[in-house]
């Protein structure tokens, strides 16, 4: 991404939640002398716009296909409501009253345009803007630019919301410098936020419907013990009451015989005081 030496001409019209900002290079570098007057004359026809700083403008001429411009953070301010023509403050590294800072949320390059976005947080506000600009990693003002000094209210005062500044700096065949996000910076585009949420959206779907198997397995399992554990009662209670009648029908006790009894194969048993157990099962001698 090449940006014009010095005679970069920039613009910006505001779109309902987005600033979009449009840079209109001058197609070859102008020469020294004349670059304030072209300058001045393009920036006169628009009425918000924001230009390199002389600190931006020595970046630029003295980049090459080595060297980068890192834009690391864009910022704001109220300029203490009192405006004025970024032509006329291209000395300044910093605004003028700086009321807020956020990271660059994304730097894409095609078609020659790199496209510079920022978020302003709900929660920043309570001011109007005024006066905008872009830093590099030396925490000076590369680009400086007005704004149409609306307010920017939080939810506190009832109303609120982000506000999203674009910037759309277009490339010219005879730049010579890159600009670039800093790259400490991890910042997601909209795209690749979409693209995890589906991403993760389908990894829980798949979660739920393992669960659900495994959640329909276990119930056929509980299913299946619960029959096994009424089959084994059912089995005892049939047993219980098979002891029940031959219980009734052979009562368990003892029996005294005053005879002798005779038994199989000519066998006596017992005689007078002898005492014998009855039950079901056995018939035997206990005394």
């Amino acid at each position: 991404m090449r940006l014009n030496r010095l005679g970069t001409i920039i613009q910006f019209q505001p779109k309902s939640k987005q600033t979009v900002i449009s840079i209109s290079p001058a197609q070859s570098p102008p020469a020294p002398e004349f670059i304030w007057k072209v300058f001045k004359e393009s920036a006169m026809s628009a009425k918000y716009y924001v230009t390199l700083t002389d600190h931006g403008s020595q970046l630029v001429a003295g980049a090459h296909h080595v060297q980068t411009i890192n834009l690391t953070e864009m910022v704001i301010g109220d300029a203490n409501d009192i405006p004025y023509l970024p032509i006329d403050k291209k000395d300044l590294t910093q605004l003028v009253h700086q009321t807020a800072a956020v990271e660059i949320h994304e730097i894409k390059i095609a078609d020659g345009v790199a496209t510079v976005s920022a978020i302003i947080p709900a929660n920043i506000g309570g001011f109007n803007i005024h006066e905008i600009g872009l830093k590099d990693a030396s925490g000076q003002l590369v680009y400086i630019g007005n704004y149409h000094g609306a307010y920017k209210p939080i939810i506190a005062e009832g109303a609120g919301g982000e506000l999203e500044i674009v910037i759309d700096i277009k490339a010219s065949s005879g730049a010579e410098a890159l600009i670039e996000i800093n790259p400490f910076i991890i910042s997601a585009d909209k795209a690749w936020v979409l693209e995890k949420f589906d991403s993760l959206l389908a990894d829980i779907q798949r979660e739920r419907e393992q669960n659900a198997q495994e959640i329909l397995a276990m119930g056929n399992q509980i299913k299946s013990l619960k029959q096994e554990v009424e089959n084994l009662k059912t089995e005892l209670n049939e047993q219980i009451s098979i002891q029940d009648i031959v219980n009734q029908l052979y009562p368990v006790g003892s029996v005294s015989l005053s005879t002798p009894l005779n038994g199989v194969n000519g066998i006596v048993w017992g005689g007078l005081g002898s005492t014998y157990d009855v039950n079901p099962y056995t018939f035997k001698r206990t005394a």
